[in-house]
């Protein structure tokens, strides 16, 4: 039996198995590929890089360092998991037992099937707009997507592009809030360019196409960033029979109460959905910025439990995953819990905090 398995083989997942291996925990790490760090064309805003990196010389001098270290790596797919008192991982390369599991597979990307997309990905198609707004600067740029994602990375290029258009390729756009961001709502014909990316090439609008009409226009655009939304670590609440809603996530009552019996989960917040979970609630909310690979937020997973079983406003935000809302709300340790109450912080508590701390502070 494996003392603990590492599902995932990007930052946090090496970050994790370091950790292990240094503790004497002799991890064992499932190697399910390189992911969306692969679309990284430069990475300079990652301590310790004196030149900038590609995703993936990142991701192989993760695998180097954790093998210089001992640490076992199997390139497989996780096809199943499940267990009780300990885990059992089905992968494609065999069945493996263990007493803890760290999913760090990241943030799945929806992929827009587009022509073009695939063929400019890293010659100006782009996945992150934190990570890579700083390459376009002055520069017209253009944004994928018809949801609170898209408009959150719209908003963060319009800080250093001269240009910013959200494309939603004739979806309606689903905005929760009103912003100044330029939308084209027209269908998109392809991504075109030479070497790199030079715009976006567009059908026509929908009610133009519904009439019968066909009408091709050219809007200049040096950098595209694909926002088309993200799922969760959901999938492993679906395998031990948990149902999903509509969007993805983890279908809970009122009580936080999933729909297997006594299995409560805490609930996911990102950018699509802080600002109507959080900031528009009712009531008090307690976030938990936390990170698969940090030990005291694993020790405070349980508490957050208990007060969302109580009945609790209460949510998690991986660090990871969602580092533009580490950034804005100034997260520079974990765990960090901060209470939100009329669209305002009104606590915050670093590190291993009480039951009893969280509960007042929500009252």
């Amino acid at each position: 039996m494996e003392n603990i398995i590492i599902v995932g083989a990007g930052p946090a997942g090496i970050s994790a198995a370091l950790y292990a291996a240094r503790g004497n925990m002799d991890p064992l790490i499932i190697n399910t590929g390189i992911g969306s760090l692969e679309k990284a064309e430069k990475i300079e805003n990652y301590y310790g890089l004196e030149k900038p990196l590609s995703g993936k010389d990142l991701f192989e001098r993760g695998l180097d360092q954790a093998r210089a270290l001992g640490v076992r790596i199997l390139d497989a797919q996780v096809v199943g998991m499940g267990g009780f008192d300990t885990f059992e991982v089905k992968t494609t390369e065999g069945d493996f037992e263990a007493r803890s599991v760290i999913l760090a597979t990241g943030s799945k990307r929806a992929s827009a099937k587009i022509p073009g997309v695939k063929e400019f990905e890293g010659k100006g198609v782009s996945y992150c707009a934190v990570c890579d707004a700083f390459f376009y600067r002055d520069k017209e740029v253009a944004v994928l997507g018809n949801s609170d994602f898209a408009l959150h990375e719209a908003e963060e290029l319009s800080h250093t592009a001269s240009h910013v258009t959200i494309f939603t390729d004739g979806k309606k756009p689903e905005f929760s809030r009103e912003n100044s961001i330029d939308v084209n709502t027209m269908k998109i014909q392809a991504i075109e360019g030479d070497e790199r990316v030079s715009g976006i090439r567009l059908k026509g609008d929908v009610s133009l196409q519904e009439a019968g009409e066909e009408v091709s226009s050219f809007e200049p655009a040096e950098g595209v960033f694909v926002a088309l939304g993200t799922a969760g670590s959901s999938e492993m609440a679906r395998q031990i029979g948990a149902e999903l809603n509509e969007k993805g996530n983890i279908r809970v009552n009122e009580e936080m109460e999933t729909t297997v019996p006594g299995l409560y989960a805490a609930k996911v917040f990102t950018t699509d959905n802080f600002e109507t979970e959080v900031l528009n609630a009712e009531k008090s909310v307690l976030v938990d910025f936390w990170a698969t690979w940090c030990g005291p937020c694993r020790r405070q997973a349980p508490i957050v439990e208990e007060l969302a079983e109580a009945g609790y406003e209460v949510g998690k935000v991986d660090v990871d995953k969602e580092p533009a809302l580490a950034q804005q709300y100034k997260i520079m340790s974990i765990p960090t819990l901060l209470v939100f109450k009329g669209g305002k912080e009104t606590a915050r508590y670093v590190g291993l905090t009480p039951k009893a701390t969280l509960e007042e502070a929500l009252q």
